[in-house]
Protein backbone atom coordinates (compact mmCIF):
# COMPACT_ATOMS: atom_id res chain seq x y z
CA UNK A 1 0.00 0.00 0.00
CA UNK A 2 0.97 3.29 -0.68
CA UNK A 3 -0.19 6.51 0.55
CA UNK A 4 0.26 10.14 -1.09
CA UNK A 5 -1.16 12.57 2.23
CA UNK A 6 -0.19 16.52 2.87
CA UNK A 7 -0.18 18.06 6.10
CA UNK A 8 -0.65 21.90 7.26
CA UNK A 9 1.13 22.80 10.37
CA UNK A 10 -1.88 23.91 12.43
CA UNK A 11 0.28 25.22 15.36
CA UNK A 12 4.02 24.27 17.08
CA UNK A 13 6.09 25.02 19.87
CA UNK A 14 8.99 23.43 21.13
CA UNK A 15 7.26 20.48 22.76
CA UNK A 16 4.68 19.21 20.18
CA UNK A 17 2.83 20.57 16.65
CA UNK A 18 -0.73 20.35 15.65
CA UNK A 19 -0.74 18.78 12.00
CA UNK A 20 -4.01 18.61 9.88
CA UNK A 21 -3.52 15.79 7.35
CA UNK A 22 -5.27 14.86 3.58
CA UNK A 23 -5.15 11.25 2.82
CA UNK A 24 -5.10 12.40 -1.31
CA UNK A 25 -4.47 9.35 -2.80
CA UNK A 26 -4.24 5.45 -2.18
CA UNK A 27 -2.22 2.94 -4.01
CA UNK A 28 -2.69 -0.79 -3.79
CA UNK A 29 -0.21 -3.43 -4.67
CA UNK A 30 -0.64 -7.55 -4.36
CA UNK A 31 3.08 -8.56 -4.58
CA UNK A 32 4.85 -6.36 -7.56
CA UNK A 33 1.40 -6.15 -9.07
CA UNK A 34 -0.15 -2.92 -9.16
CA UNK A 35 -4.11 -3.22 -8.34
CA UNK A 36 -5.79 0.14 -8.38
CA UNK A 37 -5.51 3.38 -6.93
CA UNK A 38 -8.52 6.09 -5.48
CA UNK A 39 -8.16 9.59 -5.32
CA UNK A 40 -11.79 10.76 -4.27
CA UNK A 41 -12.08 10.25 -0.66
CA UNK A 42 -15.16 11.64 1.26
CA UNK A 43 -13.63 14.23 3.51
CA UNK A 44 -14.72 11.93 7.12
CA UNK A 45 -12.32 9.16 6.04
CA UNK A 46 -9.55 11.57 4.25
CA UNK A 47 -8.95 14.40 7.06
CA UNK A 48 -7.35 13.22 10.20
CA UNK A 49 -5.90 15.66 12.98
CA UNK A 50 -2.35 14.61 14.76
CA UNK A 51 -0.48 15.95 18.00
CA UNK A 52 3.11 15.00 17.36
CA UNK A 53 4.86 15.74 20.74
CA UNK A 54 9.14 16.11 20.89
CA UNK A 55 9.46 13.16 22.63
CA UNK A 56 8.26 10.74 20.07
CA UNK A 57 4.33 10.14 20.96
CA UNK A 58 1.37 11.06 18.86
CA UNK A 59 -2.05 11.15 19.33
CA UNK A 60 -4.55 11.29 16.06
CA UNK A 61 -8.55 12.44 16.29
CA UNK A 62 -9.19 8.85 15.17
CA UNK A 63 -7.82 5.78 13.64
CA UNK A 64 -8.25 5.09 9.75
CA UNK A 65 -6.87 1.78 8.77
CA UNK A 66 -7.79 -0.23 5.56
CA UNK A 67 -8.96 -3.77 5.62
CA UNK A 68 -9.23 -6.39 2.23
CA UNK A 69 -7.85 -8.24 0.19
CA UNK A 70 -7.68 -8.70 -3.49
CA UNK A 71 -10.57 -10.98 -4.17
CA UNK A 72 -13.28 -9.04 -1.34
CA UNK A 73 -12.10 -6.30 -2.23
CA UNK A 74 -10.96 -3.58 0.17
CA UNK A 75 -12.61 -0.69 2.82
CA UNK A 76 -11.23 2.00 4.73
CA UNK A 77 -12.92 2.11 8.50
CA UNK A 78 -12.30 4.96 10.57
CA UNK A 79 -13.05 4.46 14.38
CA UNK A 80 -12.18 6.13 17.64
CA UNK A 81 -8.52 6.77 18.19
CA UNK A 82 -7.16 3.98 20.87
CA UNK A 83 -3.28 4.40 22.13
CA UNK A 84 -1.60 1.35 19.72
CA UNK A 85 -1.69 0.00 16.90
CA UNK A 86 -4.83 -0.35 14.53
CA UNK A 87 -7.53 -1.70 16.81
CA UNK A 88 -5.57 -2.88 19.40
CA UNK A 89 -7.36 -0.97 21.99
CA UNK A 90 -10.63 -0.86 20.06
CA UNK A 91 -13.66 -1.45 22.71
CA UNK A 92 -17.49 -3.38 22.14
CA UNK A 93 -19.95 -0.99 21.21
CA UNK A 94 -17.81 1.97 19.37
CA UNK A 95 -19.26 3.24 16.37
CA UNK A 96 -17.20 2.98 13.10
CA UNK A 97 -17.65 5.06 10.01
CA UNK A 98 -16.48 3.09 6.67
CA UNK A 99 -16.23 3.72 2.83
CA UNK A 100 -15.83 1.10 -0.21
CA UNK A 101 -12.95 1.25 -2.17
CA UNK A 102 -13.98 1.10 -6.08
CA UNK A 103 -10.72 0.82 -7.93
CA UNK A 104 -12.48 0.99 -11.19
CA UNK A 105 -13.38 4.49 -10.79
CA UNK A 106 -10.57 5.49 -8.17
CA UNK A 107 -13.22 6.69 -5.95
CA UNK A 108 -14.36 5.57 -2.27
CA UNK A 109 -17.90 5.48 -1.08
CA UNK A 110 -19.35 6.04 2.06
CA UNK A 111 -21.63 3.12 3.12
CA UNK A 112 -23.85 2.56 6.02
CA UNK A 113 -22.41 -0.81 7.01
CA UNK A 114 -18.81 -2.45 6.59
CA UNK A 115 -18.73 -6.42 4.93
CA UNK A 116 -15.30 -7.03 5.75
CA UNK A 117 -14.94 -5.97 9.68
CA UNK A 118 -16.91 -6.39 12.60
CA UNK A 119 -14.81 -5.79 15.93
CA UNK A 120 -17.28 -8.15 17.46
CA UNK A 121 -16.89 -11.28 15.00
CA UNK A 122 -13.06 -10.68 13.69
CA UNK A 123 -12.81 -12.55 10.77
CA UNK A 124 -8.88 -12.49 9.94
CA UNK A 125 -8.72 -9.33 7.92
CA UNK A 126 -5.57 -7.76 9.21
CA UNK A 127 -6.12 -4.04 9.84
CA UNK A 128 -3.42 -1.69 8.03
CA UNK A 129 -2.92 2.22 9.37
CA UNK A 130 -2.99 4.40 6.44
CA UNK A 131 -0.71 6.46 7.65
CA UNK A 132 3.02 5.85 9.42
CA UNK A 133 3.11 4.68 12.67
CA UNK A 134 4.87 6.47 15.57
CA UNK A 135 8.68 6.25 14.04
CA UNK A 136 7.26 7.25 10.69
CA UNK A 137 6.35 11.30 12.77
CA UNK A 138 9.69 11.60 13.88
CA UNK A 139 11.50 11.92 11.01
CA UNK A 140 9.44 15.02 10.47
CA UNK A 141 10.00 16.87 13.43
CA UNK A 142 13.09 19.31 14.18
CA UNK A 143 15.74 20.78 12.07
CA UNK A 144 15.87 18.14 9.45
CA UNK A 145 12.32 17.77 9.18
CA UNK A 146 11.26 16.16 5.62
CA UNK A 147 8.60 18.68 5.21
CA UNK A 148 10.21 22.23 6.46
CA UNK A 149 13.01 23.68 4.46
CA UNK A 150 15.25 26.65 4.64
CA UNK A 151 12.96 29.89 3.20
CA UNK A 152 9.79 28.07 5.54
CA UNK A 153 11.33 26.67 8.74
CA UNK A 154 10.42 29.15 10.94
CA UNK A 155 7.10 29.75 9.58
CA UNK A 156 6.70 25.95 9.71
CA UNK A 157 7.27 25.61 13.32
CA UNK A 158 5.85 28.59 14.82
CA UNK A 159 8.38 30.87 15.12
CA UNK A 160 8.54 34.55 14.23
CA UNK A 161 12.47 33.59 13.18
CA UNK A 162 13.90 30.31 12.69
CA UNK A 163 16.57 29.91 14.72
CA UNK A 164 17.83 27.06 12.70
CA UNK A 165 18.59 26.20 9.06
CA UNK A 166 16.15 23.31 7.67
CA UNK A 167 16.41 21.59 4.14
CA UNK A 168 14.40 19.80 1.68
CA UNK A 169 15.39 16.22 1.63
CA UNK A 170 14.62 14.02 -1.36
CA UNK A 171 16.24 11.38 -0.13
CA UNK A 172 13.53 8.16 1.09
CA UNK A 173 13.53 7.77 5.36
CA UNK A 174 12.64 4.44 6.01
CA UNK A 175 12.67 1.54 8.71
CA UNK A 176 11.14 -1.80 9.73
CA UNK A 177 9.64 -3.05 12.47
CA UNK A 178 8.21 -6.22 13.91
CA UNK A 179 5.01 -6.30 16.53
CA UNK A 180 2.36 -8.56 17.86
CA UNK A 181 -0.22 -7.38 20.24
CA UNK A 182 -4.12 -9.02 20.94
CA UNK A 183 -7.01 -7.34 20.54
CA UNK A 184 -10.21 -6.63 23.26
CA UNK A 185 -12.14 -9.01 20.60
CA UNK A 186 -9.81 -11.76 20.64
CA UNK A 187 -7.74 -11.50 17.76
CA UNK A 188 -4.04 -11.81 17.67
CA UNK A 189 -1.88 -10.01 15.59
CA UNK A 190 2.16 -10.78 14.15
CA UNK A 191 3.04 -7.45 11.92
CA UNK A 192 6.44 -6.79 10.26
CA UNK A 193 5.93 -3.66 8.42
CA UNK A 194 8.61 -1.64 6.23
CA UNK A 195 7.86 2.36 5.92
CA UNK A 196 9.38 4.86 3.97
CA UNK A 197 8.34 8.50 3.86
CA UNK A 198 9.15 10.78 1.32
CA UNK A 199 8.48 14.41 0.58
CA UNK A 200 7.21 14.56 -3.01
CA UNK A 201 6.69 18.60 -3.31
Amino acid sequence: METTYRHKVRFANDEYAVLDIEIEEIALYDGDSFLGSVDRIPGNLANIEATVFRNGDIAFDRDVFIVGDRSSGFEIISTEYDDGYALAGHKSGRGYQVGRLDLCSGRVRSVQRSRLFNPENFRGYAPISLLPEQEGWLWDYGLEALSAESDDYGDYYGYSSANGVGYRSSAVTSAESEYEYSTAFGADFSVNRKSEIRRIE
